[in-house]
């Protein structure tokens, strides 16, 4: 087979000189991806509904991604629509848009969320009127404030639902190097567990850490955590945002 496409590509090449020059122009110029884009956001307006949400998680499965599908049901029975927004493997800057079924939307692109204007007037396009954030691990680490932004320019209902100590800890889960409770030691301490233990992002500054997500945390219209441990430690870091306990399913 290899042989004889090379033999017709030589034909090819004989007959029209300018055939692969003018059909890699093409591919690179691509003319037709405006149109692929808009057939790509016209599909996930047929997900939407009079009343539709926006899920923002990592794609890590666990007991996050659990209650992530209990809440799509719950919305879906309640007649609303249910977007995703999840971090793109590999680059926390960016960020993918699907809905529920997870239908593969190549022509939609990634979004940075820095530049979070272009994914705001697609958010608005789709009549989305709530954003919950269930975790945004995985993300860079400013995804907070930029989901924060987000929320204000698309006009919606931002709710934040906290199911560990994400946004007190890059670590997550407020354990040492042995696994065992870090007893939640001041800046300082912090700084050196950061250090010497290390954590995804490769930070050393709890303050670098905390600062995105209190801004998060500060623009809230609801903030959801799922029971009262989680709620007592969080209050003495963001203290009188009105924490609401509501226990997992």
């Amino acid at each position: 087979r290899a042989n004889r496409v090379a033999k017709a590509m030589r034909v090819m090449d004989r007959l029209y000189p300018s055939y692969q020059r003018d059909v890699r122009e093409f591919i690179e110029r691509d003319p037709l991806r405006t149109a692929r884009e808009r057939l790509d956001r016209a599909r996930l307006g047929l997900r939407a509904r009079e009343r539709t949400v926006l899920l923002v998680c990592h794609s890590r499965g666990g007991g996050a991604e659990r209650h992530l599908r209990e809440e799509t049901r719950r919305l879906q029975e309640a007649g609303q629509g249910v977007f995703f927004l999840r971090p793109v493997r590999g680059d926390g800057a960016l960020a993918r848009l699907c809905d529920h079924t997870s239908t593969a939307l190549p022509n939609l692109g990634d979004f940075v969320l820095a530049q979070a204007e272009g994914l705001a007037e697609l958010l608005r396009a789709l009549g989305i009127g709530r954003i919950q954030v269930h975790g945004t691990i995985d993300f860079e680490v400013e995804a907070p404030a930029h989901i924060a932004r987000l929320a204000s320019l698309a006009g919606a209902v931002l709710e934040v639902m906290l199911h560990d100590y994400q946004a007190i800890c890059p670590r997550i889960n407020l354990a040492d190097e042995r696994g065992r409770y870090c007893g939640e030691p001041d800046e300082k301490g912090c700084d050196a567990c950061l250090a010497s233990n290390g954590n995804r992002y490769g930070l050393t500054s709890i303050r670098a850490w905390r600062a995105p997500q209190a801004r998060l945390i500060a623009a809230a219209d609801r903030l959801v955590v799922p029971n009262a441990d989680v709620s007592e430690r969080l209050e003495r870091y963001f203290p009188g945002r009105g924490i609401e306990v509501v226990p997992h399913e």
